[in-house]
């Protein structure tokens, strides 16, 4: 009876542990409510499987924090990571309904194109150029002039080219860069809106200033359309017959904003006595934004070209930090800086002794009126120090890239 009783006994304990498993498993009890962290690495690294298509780490940060909703298979969240390696450039546009990136690895050359609804990145083409170092986009992601320095001759090389995809190909690639050089030695390269001519600024060889030489996008039919005392320039060539050239910027000394138009080889002061000044000129070349040191921090501002109207905004960050709307002349979207301690701006960040975290704003130039649209590092572990602004057509998406590491990242506005 003694071992009867002890045999109900024991089945009754093992019925009792196996109903309270089955409890604390249905219950919920397994699924951990802190961030899953990972040892730093992804399954499939950029960078480390050419000519595959990658997933992008969702957070970007160094501990590849992903919560348990990042990790729904499909799903983007509102601010990714797209490319973790260094990139030299990237261009956003719609092609098909879709809105698409591209963008240079700027170890290899190779181009990446990357979806804003897929996580998927995938590279394009096979040409390799070592080292990029710049990459100027033209019009809708199909031509670029790749920079870098030719380690033979020790000259900055600027290679202009077109990506040809070929849809019937087998290969593991799709396409290739065809295309020229343009101008040895150029200090700086930029494409007109029409994506047709190029225009390079070189320094002169007796260091007694600069020329510039306009061509055709391959490098063909060139001539000189500009020449200056003034040896360093930071160029823009937001309209097809406006170049702005302005000063390179630094707290000592006043800075000054002018106007190469190709039409009529005028040469035009815009804005002037401006210490620190960068500017950001809008695709009309009737109005800009510009930032300038002020009592060791930065001072945003709008300037009316037309009407001489120049207004403070309320915001303080650098040109460099902005993008245009492309949809709306008095809209910028900037990414402004969380703090900013005092300095002597812009040269401590161009320089790398100052870098900032930055939350990403909506600005009203003409209203003056401000919004946060997102704030980085609230729901993420992410802290950006943001450059190279493009937005899409639609002023839907937003791609950038973080000065630290010259990784590319995209936000969903």
């Amino acid at each position: 009876m003694q071992k009867k009783n002890a045999i109900i006994l024991t089945l009754a304990i093992v019925a009792i542990l196996i109903i309270g498993s089955l409890w604390f498993y249905f219950s919920g009890g397994n699924q951990s409510q802190a961030p899953v962290t990972t040892d730093g690495t992804t399954s499939l690294p950029f960078g480390n499987t050419p000519g595959n298509k990658t997933t992008a780490d969702n957070t970007g940060t160094g501990n590849n924090t992903i919560t348990p909703s990042q990790q729904t298979a499909g799903e983007v969240p509102q601010l990714r990571q797209i490319y973790s390696s260094p990139v030299s450039g990237a261009t956003i546009f719609i092609k098909d309904g879709i809105i698409k990136i591209r963008f240079v690895d700027r170890s290899t050359g190779n181009i990446q194109e990357a979806k804003t609804d897929s996580k998927e990145v995938l590279r394009i083409t096979n040409t390799t150029i070592p080292k990029i170092q710049e990459s100027v986009w033209g019009i809708n992601g199909s031509n670029l002039i790749m920079r870098y320095l030719d380690e033979n001759t020790n000259a900055i090389s600027s290679f202009s080219g077109k990506i040809k995809i070929s849809s019937s190909s087998s290969n593991e690639f799709l396409g290739e860069m065809i295309g020229g050089f343009l101008s040895p030695n150029a200090d700086s390269v930029v494409i007109n809106p029409a994506g047709d001519k190029a225009f390079a600024l070189i320094k002169k060889t007796d260091g007694n200033g600069s020329y510039g030489v306009i061509s055709s996008i391959d490098g063909m039919n060139k001539k000189q359309a500009f020449d200056s005392q003034i040896s360093s320039w930071i160029i823009s060539w937001p309209k097809n017959s406006i170049i702005p050239f302005t000063t390179k910027p630094t707290f000592k000394n006043a800075g000054y904003t002018f106007f190469l138009n190709t039409d009529t080889n005028s040469f035009d002061r815009i804005l002037g006595n401006k210490y620190g000044l960068t500017v950001l000129v809008r695709k009309d070349a009737t109005s800009m934004i510009y930032s300038e040191s002020l009592r060791g921090s930065i001072r945003l501002s709008h300037y009316d070209i037309r009407n001489n109207n120049d207004k403070s905004l309320q915001v303080s960050t650098f040109s460099d930090k902005c993008v245009w709307s492309n949809t709306d002349n008095n809209i910028i979207y900037c990414a402004v800086p969380k703090n900013i301690p005092t300095g002597s701006y812009p040269d401590s960040w161009y320089q790398g002794i100052t870098s900032f975290s930055d939350n990403i704003w909506k600005i009203d130039v003409e209203k003056g009126t401000t919004n946060m649209l997102y704030e980085i590092g609230r729901s993420d572990s992410a802290e950006i120090d943001t450059v190279d602004l493009k937005l899409s057509p639609d002023d839907k998406y937003l791609v950038f890239t973080n000065k630290n590491d010259l990784s590319l990242w995209g936000l969903r506005i």
